[in-house]
């Protein structure tokens, strides 16, 4: 220090704030002097480290957290959309088992109008197929009648005479 005072033995400019240190060495100077210095520097770091690591602690906490919270959040949000999905499910099971009820009942209906139109088909057949029968019987008893009756101007012998024809009197 003995570099920095003035030739008057003042204070340097700007360390007039500073009290003035004496040329000798403060007492407890040496190695015991540095020890102090160490022991304190060495205090200084662990409390250092100690507080760096309840902070580093704190931080791992508060992410742990966090981390607990978003998960929980994901799972939250994964059993909504879970219930959505079987929500929507269940009325697409709905809709189908809806649709197939139509449709069989609507099957039944069309199968009940075609059996209806069936009998009413086999019953007009019929009687067609009875109309038929009488009119042919109708036709062949006029037939033979006109035919007798134009025998009877003009008796013709029985083999000229249709089948089951007789000759009327």
């Amino acid at each position: 220090m003995t570099g920095d005072r003035t030739d008057d033995g003042g204070t340097p400019p700007g360390w007039a704030a500073y009290p003035r240190q004496p040329d000798r060495p403060p007492p407890g100077d040496g190695p015991s002097r540095a020890m102090e210095v160490l022991a304190v520097a060495q205090r200084t770091a662990e409390d250092h480290i100690r507080s760096t690591r309840v902070e580093a602690e704190n931080m791992r906490a508060q992410a742990q957290a966090s981390a607990g919270e978003i998960v929980r959040e994901a799972e939250a949000y994964a059993e909504r959309i879970r219930r959505t999905a079987e929500q929507v499910l269940a009325e697409a099971h709905a809709a189908a088992d809806e649709l197939r009820r139509q449709a069989n009942a609507e099957y039944d209906s069309v199968l009940g109008r075609l059996q209806a139109n069936r009998e009413t088909l086999l019953r007009q057949i019929e009687s067609l197929e009875q109309f038929d029968r009488d009119f042919r019987q109708r036709l062949l008893g006029f037939m033979q009648g006109q035919i007798r009756a134009l025998l009877g101007d003009n008796p013709q012998p029985e083999e000229y005479l249709p089948p089951g024809g007789h000759s009327a009197a």
